[in-house]
């Protein structure tokens, strides 16, 4: 009887302890792909500055090249750098060797790197397409805002000079009050007519300040960020998400790489 009881307890107890594991959490493929995915664009610099590991540890010890040099190759997109045995082209090799020969870091503070914002947006009752160009400002000791340095979009291409077909004002106009004015509403592209061309130049930034400032323009959605980075000297380079299926390679990665 005890003999019987001794295996139920421990056949009890080894029930329990299996149960116990299935609870604990237990580290998951899917979670290590999370920690390698670059998931924010400051986790991006954390990593190219060499500052933090893949898992968001801090890095103190910098003086490994070699393992610098291995942990900015992560950070390019290897779908467009790298070929079918896993050789990086000549360009990215010799950026990495300029980043780390020289020991090059990203910062906020810059004013080296711009952020493109592909928006979708409602004019007027109709939708269309703003694309908008952001850097960083410092507006205090150590404040810091994002401002908008251009924009491009279809509601802003109005005619720069006078064309037939354009919208302009009679000579007699001062003969009846211009009360031609009251037409010259509606949607109309032409619109330089009425402008004197002597002084009159189309200024995308003023357009979108008076149809922000007026309500007249909405943002439904934000389509699509990249950041575009000045920092190393020579060369130029994007930055935005690449997603990619059962894959460390994710995240916000570098996509474009020029030299000049």
């Amino acid at each position: 009887m005890c003999r019987f009881i001794t295996i139920l307890s421990f056949a009890l107890a080894c029930r329990l302890l299996v149960s116990a594991q299935a609870l604990m959490p237990v580290p998951s493929a899917y979670e290590s792909l999370l920690k390698g995915r670059v998931k924010q664009i400051d986790e991006f610099m954390a990593r190219f500055n060499a500052t933090e590991t893949w898992d968001g540890q801090k890095i103190t010890e910098r003086n490994d090249t070699s393992y610098r040099k291995k942990y900015l190759f992560t950070l390019f997109d290897y779908s467009r750098f790298r070929d079918v045995n896993g050789v990086f082209d000549s360009m990215a090799v010799s950026f990495v060797n300029d980043v780390v020969g020289h020991d090059y870091q990203l910062r906020y503070e810059d004013s080296t790197w711009t952020a493109e914002v592909q928006c979708s947006v409602r004019v007027g009752g109709r939708l269309g397409k703003l694309k908008l160009y952001l850097h960083t400002l410092k507006v205090g000791k150590s404040e810091y805002r994002w401002v908008i340095s251009n924009a491009y979009g279809d509601m802003f291409e109005v005619a720069a000079t006078d064309a037939a077909g354009g919208v302009s004002i009679s000579p007699v106009e001062h003969e009846v009050g211009f009360v031609g004015l009251l037409s010259m509403g509606g949607r109309r592209r032409n619109v330089s007519g009425l402008m004197d061309r002597r002084v009159y130049s189309p200024d995308r930034l003023s357009m979108l300040a008076v149809l922000l400032g007026n309500g007249l323009l909405d943002i439904v959605s934000v389509d699509c960020v990249r950041f575009h980075f000045h920092s190393v000297p020579g060369y130029s380079f994007t930055v935005e998400v690449v997603e990619k299926r059962g894959e460390y390679n994710t995240g916000w990665l570098i996509t474009q790489l020029e030299k000049f």
